[in-house]
């Protein structure tokens, strides 16, 4: 939507872009473009007004056969364009994403192809001890950090692996991502991941907190690349036809629906 609304023609349209957020990366690169952001002073989406207009937004898309869709640009570098294959992660660096298990792990494989490097991307509390971590393992000069970017597709489409390697985790929308853009997954066996990756279906599953079990499926895939492109393949389509936006924004609708219904009826009685 950032990008988008950055590239309008301002001889025919005057970009707003409305957010709950005053901050962030979006925000800041918005205002450098001299895009207005309409900050929105919504504390919940459950109050009736909040739920009101959503319902209004989605009537209006519907009736209008709008079709809302998210671009990537090309023309940006894609990252470690060096590396002979690139394992990737992410995510937000803190304690529970578990990423130094990931490079106890790549720390293991890495002499199975020169040139091998692990890009980890994000900012968090954890960098400093991820940092030393590597230095530990002595993968410095392959183990490359990357701060968090509003540009994650292309960093996902640069990777031949992603890993998801959470000690915990709910249902994760970077995972998601990854798939829709291609990936070869790697998760652990926690929270929705097992649905998204399924049995050996759209990637590969190891158990949380095992480094060498992480090492073994790791190396599976490194040694076959064919393997790889077909779990990429199998992860889009599904991305495509079970995760898409139109699938989560009817599913939403529904809800909304639901709970508007509950709400007149309770407002009638």
């Amino acid at each position: 939507m950032t990008k988008i609304a950055i590239q309008l023609d301002r001889s025919r349209f005057e970009p707003h872009v409305a957010s709950y957020h005053a901050e962030g990366m979006r925000f800041e690169e918005l205002s450098r473009a001299g895009v207005p952001v309409l900050h929105l002073h919504v504390s919940s989406l459950k109050s009736p007004t909040a739920l009101c207009a959503a319902m209004r937004m989605w009537r209006y898309i519907r009736e209008h056969a709008i079709r809302l869709v998210h671009a990537w640009d090309p023309s940006e570098p894609t990252p470690v364009a060096d590396a002979s294959l690139l394992i990737g992660a992410v995510c937000v660096l803190r304690p529970e994403k578990a990423l130094d298990l990931l490079q106890e792990s790549f720390a293991r494989i890495r002499h199975l192809q020169p040139g091998m490097k692990l890009l980890i991307v994000g900012s968090g509390p954890e960098l400093p001890r991820l940092q030393i971590n590597g230095q530990r393992l002595g993968i410095q000069n392959d183990c490359v950090f990357e701060p968090a970017t509003p540009c994650v597709p292309q960093y996902l489409r640069a990777l031949d692996i992603f890993v998801l390697c959470s000690r915990s985790e709910a249902f994760s929308n970077t995972l998601l991502e990854a798939m829709a853009c291609g990936c070869c997954a790697v998760g652990s066996q926690v929270g929705g991941t097992p649905e998204l990756i399924g049995n050996d279906e759209r990637g590969l599953l190891f158990r949380p907190g095992d480094a060498g079990d992480l090492a073994e499926k790791l190396t599976t895939l490194i040694g076959n690349e064919r393997l790889r492109r077909e779990f990429g393949t199998r992860a889009a389509d599904f991305a495509k036809t079970r995760l898409s936006i139109e699938i989560a924004a009817g599913r939403m609708a529904e809800i909304y629906e639901m709970m508007l219904r509950r709400k007149t009826a309770w407002l009638n009685h």
